[in-house]
């Protein structure tokens, strides 16, 4: 008797485990139809037929449909029109939400449950954009069972009824997980128009099926060139805010270079024989470049060098030794930024090492030159115009700041607006400078005695007197040369002189008395005063530069040669229960 209650008890378990396993929740059957309209759009029909046993499927079914897809040149959505939604061939409540990268189509009602039974659900509805439109052909990448269903599937079929008289010259299909090689359905073609895609088997839970065709072009309204645009800014508001931004900083900048940034209208340049008057090196390149730079540094230093205030040694390794001369004397026709430099080089000692030892001592002259500069000139030879170009700058960020926030992704056309945007400011901040009308007017005998300074030996009889070519006329114009640019220039011309010239007291070769170093200056037989001219303003201006600076501390198509796989194209998502 008791182990006749035994073996029942074990039959009965067996049977009840069996049951649950032949009970569990799946699709029987999903069939897909799409029919691609002659307007483009997708007229979809899909047939679910699933079995509920009230575990996931407890209200009903829902449906996941991708609407949100990123290319490399942005993001594209399509629509997912629902037009009826069947339950047993009678309609059902649903309701649309947001999921994801789509939309979520929920099917069923209020607190209602559905007893365990087999349900059969028709969803009907449209969807566009899904077509890919070739030169000579049209295409559709399509996914009539998604990938993204968790019940396994029993049977799954989609067909594809193109317009009428058109026949496909392609196709291609996967079932399988996403990913999967082409195979695993049978296609057949019952009429010329109407292609039926069947999986070999069962499909298991996230699993589906992706198919292909290609027609020739004719059959379906293309979208023109202004509703593609329309659509793509529509999908990209981000890229959209950012073209805005280019358009109307570049406006508001061309109006303010118009209104303040344009330099007043120049001269007749005549050859200057000298500098404007009280006019430093420096200052003459501050105010051709209207702004700072250490080439307008370095000749400032070799401006206190010829005017005795400082000594220039340079070893072998070109670096640079400065030694003020006569401890705190100064001579009176320094400017107020040779001033700022002597004063801020030797506050305490009477020699600095070009080196990033002494870089603190280094910038806080060359700021300290710089400030001077401004002060001098800054208004009142030239303006830059800084409200004009905050404004701009703002106007920028007001735009970027947005786009970015609002764009899903870093669309090409995005990045180059963006660059754009980025470029017009440095661009502009540089074009809002201006010279003013006495600002104007000494650029031009600036002009002028840069041209003087650079003129080759067989053009200067065009000049009227110019002054004799003596090495106190070489040294007292070097510094103007080195900030102009024309140091080579103007030492060509007294490379003759200078041969023939002589230190009077020891009769050597004549060399700036201020300068001690290389010797290949004084090759040749003499003083080679172009090699020396632009060599040394060259050397200058990138020893400060380094020294200055602290040291360091530690979607193609499915034809072509990208291939072909389940989980391509348009229609992806899934569904589950709930």
């Amino acid at each position: 008797m008791r182990n006749a209650l035994f073996a029942f008890g074990v039959f009965f378990g067996l049977f009840n485990m069996a049951a649950s396993a032949l009970s569990q929740e799946q699709i029987v059957r999903y069939d897909s139809q799409i029919t691609v309209l002659p307007s483009g759009r997708l007229d979809v029909v899909e047939t679910i037929i699933v079995d509920a046993e009230g575990k996931r499927i407890k209200r009903g079914i829902f449906r996941d449909f991708q609407t949100d897809y990123q290319g490399d040149h942005g993001r594209s959505t399509v629509d997912f029109d629902i037009g009826e939604v069947l339950l047993d061939g009678a309609p059902v409540p649903w309701k649309m939400i947001k999921a994801g990268a789509g939309k979520r189509l929920r099917i069923g009602g209020g607190e209602k449950t559905l007893d365990p039974g087999r349900y059969r659900y028709e969803i009907h509805f449209q969807t566009d954009r899904q077509l890919i439109f070739f030169p000579e052909r049209d295409e559709l990448v399509y996914q009539p069972i998604s990938y993204g269903w968790k019940f396994p599937i029993q049977s799954a079929r989609a067909t594809v009824i193109l317009p009428e008289n058109a026949v496909p010259t392609a196709l291609r299909v996967s079932a399988g997980a996403s990913g999967a090689a082409e195979g695993g359905a049978k296609i057949t073609q019952p009429q010329p128009n109407r292609v039926v895609f069947e999986a070999d088997g069962p499909l298991a839970a996230r699993h589906g099926m992706t198919v292909a065709l290609t027609w020739p072009a004719g059959f379906v309204a293309r979208p023109t060139e202004l509703e593609n645009a329309i659509h793509y800014l529509g999908d990209n508001i981000g890229v959209l805010l950012a073209l805005a931004g280019v358009f109307v900083v570049l406006c508001y900048y061309l109006w303010a270079w118009h209104r303040v940034g344009r330099d007043p209208k120049g001269g007749v340049i005549i050859a200057q024989y000298g500098p404007p008057k009280s006019l430093s090196p420096a200052a003459a390149r501050y105010l051709v470049k209207q702004g700072w730079d250490d080439a307008g540094f370095s000749a400032a230093i070799v401006s206190l060098a010829v005017k005795g205030a400082l000594d220039i040694n340079e070893d072998q390794k070109k670096v640079f030794t400065l030694s003020r001369r006569h401890g705190a004397w100064r001579p009176n026709n320094l400017s107020a930024g040779e001033v700022a430099i002597l004063d801020a080089l030797f506050a305490q000692f009477d020699h600095i090492l070009v080196d990033k030892k002494n870089h603190k001592r280094l910038a806080t002259a060359r700021t300290a030159h710089r400030r001077a500069l401004a002060r001098e000139h800054l208004g009142t030879h030239f303006k830059r115009n800084l409200g004009h170009f905050v404004l701009g700058a703002g106007l920028s960020l007001g735009f970027a700041i947005p786009s970015l926030m609002l764009a899903k992704s870093t669309a090409l056309l995005m990045i180059i607006a963006l660059v754009v945007l980025f470029v017009l400011n440095p661009l502009f901040f540089w074009l809002l400078h201006a010279p003013t009308l006495k600002g104007r007017k000494l650029l031009d005998e600036i002009e002028g005695f840069k041209r003087y300074l650079s003129v080759a030996e067989k053009d200067r009889l065009n000049f009227h007197n110019p002054p004799e070519k003596t090495p106190e006329l070489f040294e007292a114009y070097l510094p103007y040369a080195m900030a102009l640019g024309v140091g080579q220039e103007w030492g060509d011309q007294f490379d003759d002189v200078l041969k023939a010239a002589k230190d009077p007291e020891t009769g050597q070769p004549w060399h700036p008395a201020w300068y001690h170093g290389q010797v290949i200056y004084l090759q040749h037989g003499g003083f080679q005063a172009g090699n020396f001219s632009s060599a040394l303003g060259r050397s200058m201006a990138s020893s400060f530069a380094a020294a200055a600076s602290p040291p360091s501390s530690a979607s193609g198509s499915a034809f072509g040669g990208g291939g072909f796989s389940g989980g391509m194209g348009g229609g992806g998502g899934g569904g589950g229960g709930w």
